[in-house]
């Protein structure tokens, strides 16, 4: 599938608070509130000293929102975004090269993560090369609800059989020592979440819980940290909206 940006279901998303321009497509799964705040709970476990020069992922990124929020607000000097799906890559391709100055800001991995083992990782020269990564990845089991009308959105929010144990796999594949990963998920994932990390030396070191109108937990932002200890900091939640 191409993108025509005269196609009325191509619209375009101004981001005042960090001067970026989205193009999204109505039909498929858009960017929330999920992914601006895994940027800000980033932002709150990092601080902004000195990051430009560190290495930097997001994966499944969609048409980019993540990535180039977190670009703003820490300078990396590049960005590189994974996607599987190759129209949500072209629509990252096309974000990015409107948002950043230079062809060199960014790269647009068009790849599975399901197919990455750490022999493709070492071709790629990917393998143990990245400081910091950030993942919003599909939330809804395998054999969970209804599927969408159609298979780009169905891909966006429900996860392929044991997709988070590959996704962790992955990640520490690609994370230098001490590298850290920021994830956010459903609440009721937790326990898979925290059950899995664990597999692939991946320590969740700091969790924030996101509620909604009634103060239920909905969402959960975690910051796992490779070769770490286990002492774990919970930060205050915040309801969603806010």
């Amino acid at each position: 599938m191409t993108i025509d940006l005269n196609d009325k279901n191509i619209v375009n998303e101004i981001i005042s608070e960090y001067n970026l321009k989205i193009y999204q497509d109505d039909r498929f799964f858009k960017y929330g509130q999920d992914s601006v705040q895994l940027t800000r709970f980033m932002y709150l476990c990092e601080g902004i000293d000195n990051k430009e020069n560190l290495k930097y992922i997001d994966l499944c990124s969609g048409t980019g929102i993540v990535g180039l929020i977190a670009q703003r607000i820490f300078n990396f000097n590049k960005v590189h975004f994974l996607e599987k799906q190759e129209y949500f890559a072209k629509l990252n391709e096309l974000n990015a090269k409107i948002n950043l100055d230079l062809p060199s800001k960014f790269s647009i991995l068009n790849l599975d993560i399901n197919k990455l083992d750490k022999r493709k990782l070492k071709e790629l020269e990917l393998f143990g090369t990245f400081d910091i990564i950030s993942v919003n990845p599909p939330y809804k089991k395998n054999n969970s609800g209804i599927d969408s009308v159609n298979e780009e959105k169905t891909i966006a929010k429900k996860e392929e059989e044991n997709f988070l144990e590959k996704l962790f796999e992955v990640s520490s594949n690609l994370l230098k020592d001490k590298g850290r990963l920021y994830m956010v998920h459903r609440f009721n994932r937790i326990q898979d979440l925290l059950y899995e990390c664990r597999k692939y030396n991946l320590e969740a070191k700091t969790i924030k819980v996101l509620t909604n109108s009634n103060y239920m937990p909905k969402l959960v932002l975690i910051q796992f940290i490779k070769n770490a200890g286990e002492f774990l900091k919970v930060l205050k939640s915040e309801k969603l909206g806010n």
